[in-house]
């Protein structure tokens, strides 16, 4: 529906409005009687003139409509005086038109097109005014191709780019401590200079054991369908430590840990008591 909030300058406009009952002035006139010469307009403060037709008439509203002639104006004066003199009061209306309404603001100069699209829609080519944004925007071009300026304090981000990000990243590593293996991994090593700490961390991550819980676990006891190693021997893992990892599926055994007392060959655990028990595919770590 078109919106007439405000009245537009030079364009038709509708309202509506009630008069009040001469005879009684608490209510409102039901389909109150018009006739020529009841509504007059005045334009800018100039003589009164019948408004082009009457307004319409519906229960206790009246439905005034104004032409576009009638509109041009910048203030709008209407009277409303019952000439017969004795069903309505008289009342008067006050206005100033503007150039826009509500409509115009959503949908400015390209009909359809909202003030968002219009604005991401501009071309940079149309703004040419020096110290306004839009000339900013149009003439920032590739961030990455912009010159950095000149000098730059310690502390400032300019520093770091000019000072040590001026040539590739790979001649700013300490090389004497780093370097790759064939695999294209880093050499531990090199890294903590220990040549057998490579070794070492190795034989700590297989002394690790993973799991995964299957069905009948109980909150002191865990079947599994998966360990890695294998489970061959009876108390293989007695005095061991189970952990349950970050990601298991049972949230409140996410980081619970027992300490296991026996074990089958089977790869059955008896354990110290968990919070809850264990679902079928919860995975697990033995330290």
């Amino acid at each position: 529906m078109t919106s007439f909030v405000p009245p537009t300058k030079n364009a038709a406009w509708e309202f509506g409005m009630s008069l009040f009952s001469r005879a009684n002035t608490q209510l409102f006139q039901s389909s109150p009687t018009l006739a020529v010469g009841d509504v007059k307009i005045s334009k800018d403060g100039g003589a009164f003139a019948d408004t082009t037709g009457l307004p319409g008439v519906v229960g206790v509203q009246v439905i005034v409509s104004l032409t576009a002639a009638e509109t041009n104006a910048d203030r709008i004066y209407l009277t409303f005086m019952d000439q017969a003199g004795a069903e309505w009061t008289d009342a008067a209306i006050n206005m100033y038109t503007v150039a826009r309404n509500i409509d115009s603001l959503a949908y400015p100069a390209t009909p359809g097109t909202n003030i968002e699209n219009a604005v991401w829609d501009a071309t940079t080519a149309a703004h040419v005014t020096p110290g306004t944004f839009g000339l900013a925007v149009a003439n920032s071009g590739d961030p990455w191709s912009t010159s950095l300026a000149g000098a730059y304090s310690v502390g400032q981000a300019g520093y770091i780019l000019v000072n040590y990000l001026d040539a590739a990243v790979s001649s700013r590593l300490p090389t004497a401590n780093i370097s790759l293996d064939a695999s294209g991994r880093v050499d531990l090593g090199k890294l903590v200079g220990d040549t057998a700490a490579a070794s070492y961390l190795s034989r700590a991550s297989n002394a690790l054991a993973t799991g995964t819980a299957s069905t009948g676990c109980t909150t002191t006891s865990i079947t599994t369908s998966t360990v890695s190693p294998t489970v061959s021997t009876q108390d293989q893992f007695a005095g061991r430590l189970l952990t349950f990892t970050s990601d298991t599926g049972t949230i409140a055994l996410r980081g619970a840990m027992a300490s296991i007392t026996t074990n089958t060959n089977g790869g059955t655990f008896t354990i110290s008591a968990l919070p809850v028990v264990p679902s079928s595919g919860d995975t697990f770590v033995i330290t």
